[in-house]
């Protein structure tokens, strides 16, 4: 009964008008009832790692016994690069169509110097070198690949919450894992199953809170930023929402198609998950119900969807991959720099591997990988940063939502059509 209510769509839409007007009447509440989202984050992540750990090792243990395995790894790796590919394209060109840096309103124009000179330098707090591809050694590359994806210490890995590394270290051990013999691994097994059981009920538990984990969150944004840079960014926000929000429908279309499900039926199985990814916006937090939804609301395999919920949480890109893309457009319009052929191409390359080098970031440290788009066309990102820091919080919400969609969607062509269910006896 509580979770029906918790994630209602009348008491979502109630939380979201409330946290809005709590952030514009009482900023100063606002600001202190923030820890409240805080905390609800911290606990998410508290048990998405060691849930993430036991589904990889738990569904690769039992994916090492069926046939056609090593066939849908080359898939995966397929999918998700055409995935991130396609998403970089798409991006860059309804950032051409959309517009938006174009014919801004003076006043828009003042706004924007005024929050860049406000930020007295934040721009620069967690930039990248702007380096083109030729100026970066190959070693130098290679090093920091390596130090991105290997963990030197999976234990430090888990206390930073660095899901990436924890990520490698978990599909390493799953595969070891897979090849022990079965008298040994069935103790482990057990194990591994209790503490996924565990840490699903704790999730399950902290979402009942998730209304008012809303209303501080907004609340917090709002009284913290205002909305003078929402309206002043309104051009981008707006084509971004709407672009991202399309394609994850799009997702959602061919999932319903996939799993041979109506509307109604997937509104009723994914509604926790993408109430979830608005209250979040982390890729991380929504990988269990993700899970719930795929292997118990559509009936996919259960072991494969296991496997890949978390693989596509950390390394399926395809929102910042957008977001890069229609944000290097909005900066080349802001300073009227006109694109040829070869830039175009040069600008989808950069957020393709914009959106693959950003694997396993979030927040602002996400944002900051659009110096390396930027840095393919030679675009300035540190002064546009702040612009992009002001109005991150709303632009996740879609980005997070395009990315779990994608990933469902992807795990949703790896599986084998689930069987249809038989129609009731008469």
């Amino acid at each position: 009964m509580l979770k029906k209510l918790a994630t209602h769509p009348a008491v979502i839409v109630a939380a979201i008008v409330g946290g809005v007007i709590l952030g514009i009447w009482a900023p100063a509440f606002s600001s202190a009832i923030g820890v409240i989202g805080a905390v609800y984050i911290n606990l998410l992540k508290m048990v998405v790692l060691p849930f993430m750990i036991s589904a990889i090792v738990f569904s690769l243990r039992q994916l090492f016994q069926m046939e056609g395995f090593e066939r849908s790894i080359v898939k995966v790796t397929i999918l998700f690069l055409a995935a991130i590919g396609l998403s970089a394209v798409i991006g860059a060109a309804a950032g051409s169509l959309a517009g938006p840096g174009r014919n801004l309103a003076p006043d828009t124009l003042v706004v924007f110097g005024k929050m860049v000179e406000k930020s007295s330098g934040t721009a620069t707090d967690y930039q990248l070198p702007l380096a083109t591809p030729e100026q970066t050694a190959e070693g130098s590359m290679l090093r920091n690949i390596v130090h991105q994806i290997v963990p030197e210490n999976v234990f430090a890995s888990l206390v930073k919450g660095d899901s990436l590394k924890v990520l490698v270290f978990a599909i390493l051990f799953g595969v070891a894992f897979g090849f022990a013999p079965k008298r040994i691994a069935d103790s482990l097994t057990y194990t591994l199953e209790s503490i996924y059981r565990a840490c699903q009920t704790l999730i399950k538990w902290f979402n009942l809170f998730l209304p008012l984990v809303l209303v501080a969150m907004l609340a917090s944004q709002i009284a913290e930023t205002g909305l003078d840079p929402l309206v002043a960014m309104t051009k981008f926000v707006v084509s971004f929402c709407v672009v991202s929000g399309l394609l994850a429908v799009l997702c959602a279309v061919f999932l319903m198609a996939r799993a041979g499900v109506g509307v109604g039926k997937f509104l009723g199985v994914f509604r926790e998950t993408l109430l979830l990814a608005i209250a979040t916006g982390s890729n991380t937090a929504c990988i269990p119900n993700s899970i719930e939804s795929m292997a118990d609301g559509l009936r996919f395999n259960r072991p494969i969807v296991e496997l890949l919920t978390p693989m596509g949480a950390a390394l399926l890109r395809t929102g910042p991959a957008l977001y890069y893309a229609v944000a290097a457009v909005f900066i080349a319009q802001l300073y009227d720099r006109p694109f040829g052929a070869d830039q175009w191409l040069m600008l989808a390359i950069g957020a393709f591997v914009g959106g693959m080098a950003s694997a396993g970031s979030s927040g602002i440290v996400t944002i900051s990988f659009g110096a390396l788009t930027c840095a393919y066309v030679g675009l300035p990102f540190e002064a546009a940063f702040v612009l992009f820091v002001a109005v991150d919080r709303v632009c996740e919400i879609p980005r997070t939502l395009y990315n779990v969609m994608s990933s469902c969607l992807i795990t949703a062509l790896v599986c084998p059509r689930p069987e249809p269910i038989p129609a009731p006896a008469p």
